[in-house]
């Protein structure tokens, strides 16, 4: 995630979720950080100058079928807010389409499996 910085790690997983995450700042020009962290580690980070991201894809049953939720929660160090505030600006929209892609792709993967049973 920008400038050279480590990727996503997984954080947690259960039979209905899978949760990841990373540290760093992600919004172009900014210096890596030169922190590398685990599960263990994103847990106890505490952002300053950097933000602190999980993403989460969860599902349960409901009456009509399988419900598929995306979220993404950012926690911003106070010396990161306004750089951040202005890349989400930018990407937002783009964000959006990336988790509505994503869920019609593992909607369709399930119905597939679904249908080969």
């Amino acid at each position: 995630v920008g400038g050279g910085e480590q990727g996503m790690i997984r954080l947690a997983e259960t039979a209905t979720e899978v949760v990841a995450g990373f540290v760093g700042r992600p919004w172009p020009g900014a210096a890596p950080l030169d922190v590398i962290v685990d599960a263990e580690g994103w847990k106890t980070y505490e952002p300053s100058d950097s933000v602190k991201v999980a993403f989460s894809i969860r599902c349960g049953a409901t009456g009509y079928g399988t419900l598929l939720v995306a979220e993404t929660r950012v926690i911003t160090g106070p010396l990161a807010a306004q750089a951040f505030r202005r890349y989400w600006r930018r990407i937002r929209p783009g964000a959006a389409l990336v988790h509505a892609s994503l869920l019609r792709a593992i909607a369709r993967r399930a119905t597939q499996v679904d249908a080969e049973r």
